[in-house]
C-alpha cells in the first residue's frame, strides 16, 4: 500500500516538472527560422510568447491567436504576408525592431495593454482597420513605406508616431482617437497625408516637422472634434480645414513670439494661399493673436502673468479686449456687453429713482406709472442715453448732482464703446463676421 502511495506521488511529481517545464520552453521561437509557411492560426498561448528575432520566410497565420502573456516579436522578419486578424494581446505586445516585406494584417485586432512597434519597416500595406488598442500604441521611427490603413480603430490611450515617416496616405477614416495623439517630427515623403475623415478626436492632437522641406500634410476637413479636442501646432504644416475649425488650432505656450509668428505665416502659405481661403487666413490671425495676447514682441518664451506687477495694465487691457471684441477679430462680442451694461444702468434708475425717470419720460406729465411702465421707461431712458452721441441739455438741468453723476457713467461707457467698435476691429473683421452671420 505504502509503495502504491509512494509510486502516486512520484508519478505526480514527474507531471508536474514535465508540465513546468513545458510551460517555460513551449513558446521560446526566439530566433527561429521558419522556412515554410508558420501557421498558429486559433492558438492559445497560456505563458509569454518569444519570437525575438525570429525569421518568417513564407507567410505566418495568427489569425484568432489569443496571446495571455506578454508577446514579444523584437526584430522578427515577416518576409511574406502577415495576418495577425482578430488576434488578441492581453498582455504587451512588442514588435520593435521588427520588419514586415509584405502586407502586415492586424485587423480587429485587439491590444488589452500597450502596443510597441517601434522602429518597425512596414513594406507594404499596414493595416490596422477595426483594431483596438487600450493603453498605449507607440509608432515611433516607424516607417510606412505602403498605405496605412486605422480606419474605425480605437485608441483609448496615447497614440504616438514621433520621428516615423509616411510614404502613402495615412487613413484613421472613422477611429476614435480618445487621448493624445502626436505626429512631431514625423516625415511625409511626396504625397503623403493623414486623412481624418468622420475620425473621432477627443483630446490634443501634436503636429509639425522641424524640417524646412518637410511640411506635414492632414486632412481635417470631416473629422469630429470634440470640445477638449486641440490641434497643436509645434512647426508649419498642410492642412485641410474649415475657417470654422480653425478654432481648434493652438500653439505651444513655451515658444517665443517670433516662433509663433512662423509657425502662422508657414501654415497660412502652405495650406491657405489661394484667395478663396480669405476666412482660413484670418481665422489663423486670431489664433496667434490669441496666443500672443501677454507676449512681448521679443524672442522670450510667454511669461508668467504673476511676477511682473509693471506689465499688470497691459495684461488688463488685454483681457477686457479679448472678452470685448476678440481682439479685433470679434467686434461684434461688444454688442453683448452694450445691451449687458443697458440692462445694468436701467435696473440701477429703477432702483434708485424710478419716479423721476417716469417724470422726464413723461415729459413732466402728472401720469401715474404701473410697474411694467416703470421698467420699460427705464430700459427706454438708459438705452436712448447709452447710444446719444452728444448730452442732451435737458438731462443735465432736470435730474439732481447724484444722479447726473450715475447717468454721466453711463454715457460716458456708451460713448467709449462704439468708438471701440469702430477703432479697435481688425482690418476686415466686421465684414468677415457679417459674412459668416449671413452666409455661414
Amino acid at each position: 500500500m505504502k509503495c502504491k502511495i509512494i509510486l502516486l506521488f512520484l508519478a505526480l511529481f514527474i507531471l508536474f516538472i514535465d508540465k513546468s517545464s513545458h510551460a517555460i520552453t513551449k513558446y521560446d521561437y526566439s530566433n527561429q527560422r521558419f522556412t515554410g509557411k508558420a501557421s498558429f492560426r486559433e492558438t492559445f498561448f497560456d505563458s509569454a510568447a518569444n519570437y525575438t528575432g525570429a525569421r518568417f520566410l513564407k507567410d505566418a497565420d495568427f489569425r484568432e491567436t489569443v496571446f495571455k502573456k506578454e508577446a514579444d516579436f523584437v526584430a522578427a522578419r515577416f518576409m511574406d504576408s502577415t495576418c495577425f486578424r482578430d488576434a488578441q494581446f492581453l498582455k504587451s505586445a512588442n514588435f520593435s525592431d521588427a520588419r514586415f516585406i509584405e502586407k502586415a494584417d492586424f485587423q480587429e485586432s485587439i491590444f488589452h495593454s500597450s502596443a510597441e512597434f517601434r522602429d518597425v519597416v512596414f513594406e507594404s500595406e499596414a493595416n490596422f482597420a477595426l483594431a483596438s488598442i487600450n493603453k498605449q500604441a507607440q509608432f515611433d521611427r516607424s516607417h510606412f513605406r505602403g498605405p496605412v490603413l486605422f480606419s474605425y480603430s480605437r485608441f483609448d490611450s496615447a497614440l504616438s508616431f514621433g520621428y516615423s515617416s509616411f510614404a502613402e496616405k495615412a487613413h484613421f477614416r472613422g477611429a476614435q482617437l480618445e487621448e493624445c495623439v502626436d505626429f512631431r517630427e514625423a516625415s511625409f515623403i511626396k504625397d503623403a497625408i493623414v486623412d481624418f475623415t468622420s475620425a473621432q478626436i477627443r483630446n490634443d492632437v501634436l503636429l509639425g516637422s522641424s524640417r524646412a522641406d518637410d511640411i506635414q500634410k492632414y486632412d481635417f476637413r470631416l473629422a469630429v472634434l470634440f470640445n477638449d479636442a486641440n490641434i497643436i501646432l509645434y512647426h508649419p504644416v498642410d492642412i485641410l480645414m474649415q475657417h470654422e475649425k480653425i478654432r481648434y488650432i493652438k500653439l505651444p505656450e513655451n515658444l517665443d513670439y517670433f516662433s509663433k509668428k512662423v509657425i502662422i505665416e508657414g501654415t497660412k502659405q502652405a495650406s491657405f494661399e489661394d484667395d478663396k481661403y480669405d476666412e482660413q487666413r484670418f481665422e489663423m490671425d486670431y489664433v496667434f493673436a490669441k496666443s500672443t495676447m501677454y507676449q512681448e514682441k521679443s524672442t522670450l518664451p510667454v511669461e508668467s502673468k504673476w511676477y511682473h506687477i509693471s506689465r499688470y495694465p497691459q495684461w488688463i487691457g488685454n483681457t477686457i479686449y479679448y472678452w470685448t471684441m476678440g481682439l479685433g477679430f470679434r467686434p461684434f462680442r461688444i454688442i453683448y456687453w452694450m445691451l449687458g451694461t443697458i440692462i445694468l444702468f436701467a435696473l440701477f434708475y429703477l432702483i434708485f429713482f424710478p419716479t423721476k425717470i417716469n417724470k422726464y419720460v413723461f415729459e413732466d406729465e402728472d401720469k401715474p406709472a404701473q410697474f411694467t411702465d416703470t421698467i420699460i421707461n427705464c430700459l427706454f431712458f438708459s438705452f436712448n442715453l447709452f447710444f446719444t452721441f452728444r448730452l442732451k441739455r435737458e438731462i443735465v438741468t432736470f435730474f439732481e448732482a447724484g444722479q447726473k453723476r450715475l447717468i454721466l457713467v453711463e454715457w460716458v461707457l456708451g460713448f467709449v464703446s462704439y468708438i471701440a467698435f469702430i477703432a479697435l476691429a481688425k482690418s476686415g473683421s466686421i465684414l468677415h463676421s457679417l459674412k459668416i452671420l449671413f452666409m455661414g
